[in-house]
């Protein structure tokens, strides 16, 4: 599996425009979307299809994930961490007819996910007020397939529970099958990991039952209980 980083990819949102006529997800694998995101702060603009007049849309800030908002100012004036507000990146020189997917990991600390105007993907409940939104942490992946050579990805997100607010995590783009597999495969290493240390947990009990005068087998054992826990709730979110 590759998930292609900044330092060795040929495509980068500008501006809140990816262009991918000159990328090949076959041969350069899955794209990290951590260029330049269009941000409307306080605002959850209408989820749209594309056309060429958004690129010329001037939102109230250009973010990059996976930088929260508040490390963004709107006028002089730091962003708030509670708040609400919409990402948008369109995207152009896609394959039409060819399947795609997205892999969007928690982010803080509930969002709606659009494309084209589609709901695609939710997380917990996105809200203008905290009475009216409630946060969500798990992990989704969604499919698709471009009818055009453009497509809009729209993110409404709401956070009024965290110090800090925005996407703490860049989505990824690749195929269909690209993501799939980037699924079996957090999963599948989660669960070998877990397997790993609880069998280590069992070791160490045992040898603490035969010499219980060391408590640094004992300490060990709960280490891995520790880590364990750890893993079942990030990652792929096994919990």
């Amino acid at each position: 599996l590759c998930i292609t980083g900044n330092a060795e990819r040929g495509a980068s949102a500008v501006k809140g425009l990816l262009d991918l006529s000159r990328y090949d997800f076959e041969s350069q694998g899955m794209l990290t979307l951590d260029g330049e995101w269009q941000f409307y702060n306080g605002r959850l603009i209408e989820p749209v299809r594309y056309s060429p007049s958004l690129a010329w849309e001037k939102p109230d800030v250009y973010i990059t994930p996976p930088t929260l908002w508040n490390y963004y100012e709107i006028n002089g004036k730091p962003i708030p961490g509670f708040g609400y507000g919409t990402y948008r990146t369109i995207v152009t020189g896609v394959k039409p007819g060819v399947p795609m997917g997205i892999k969007i990991l928690p982010e803080s600390t509930a969002y709606d996910l659009y494309i084209d105007g589609y709901l695609l993907a939710n997380n917990g409940v996105v809200g203008k007020t905290q009475d009216h939104s409630a946060p969500g942490y798990r992990p989704n992946s969604v499919f698709f397939t471009p009818q055009n050579g453009e497509f809009v990805i729209t993110i409404h997100l709401s956070n009024f529970v965290f110090a800090r607010g925005g996407m703490w995590d860049a989505p990824t783009l690749g195929t269909k099958t690209q993501i799939e597999n980037l699924d079996r495969f957090l999963i599948q290493r989660d669960l070998f990991m877990t397997g790993c240390y609880f069998i280590t947990f069992l070791l160490f009990i045992v040898i603490f039952v035969n010499r219980p005068t060391n408590r640094y087998w004992l300490y060990f054992a709960l280490l891995c209980v520790v880590t364990t826990s750890r893993i079942m709730v990030y990652g792929s979110h096994i919990l």
